[in-house]
């Protein structure tokens, strides 16, 4: 019964990693779009999660609240700050910090739900 345990809780942790990175691929390729249409840089290629808890879903089921935060830049010099928001595989908000303003770009814009 013991090695039945922690193969469950090997197995569910191996999924959470890989399902983790799943996600976040797709929410980088979605933040190179976007970057790209401000003809702005994404720094490093990369998004860094910040926070993950647990939160409602959609269907009032406890889903995943994950924050992503990732840097650009507009003049090649200064870095910016980006952030995302994912509540289980569905985008909820993207934001780009610019010097003056926050661009925000609703959800409907982009392909968000992860499969």
């Amino acid at each position: 019964m013991e090695i039945l345990t922690v193969l469950l809780l090997i197995g569910g942790v191996i999924w959470f990693w890989a399902e983790s990175m799943r996600v976040r691929e797709h929410l980088l390729e979605i933040v190179r779009r976007a970057c790209k249409e401000m003809d702005a840089q994404l720094l490093d290629e990369t998004v860094v999660v910040r926070r993950i808890r647990l939160a409602r879903g959609d269907r009032g089921w406890p889903t995943l609240l994950r924050t992503y935060q990732f840097e650009f830049t507009l003049d090649g010099f200064t870095r910016e700050q980006g952030s995302a928001t994912l509540l289980g595989n569905r985008l909820l908000h993207l934001q780009l910090d610019i010097p003056g303003a926050s661009t925000i770009i609703p959800p409907e814009d982009r392909a968000l739900r992860f499969y």
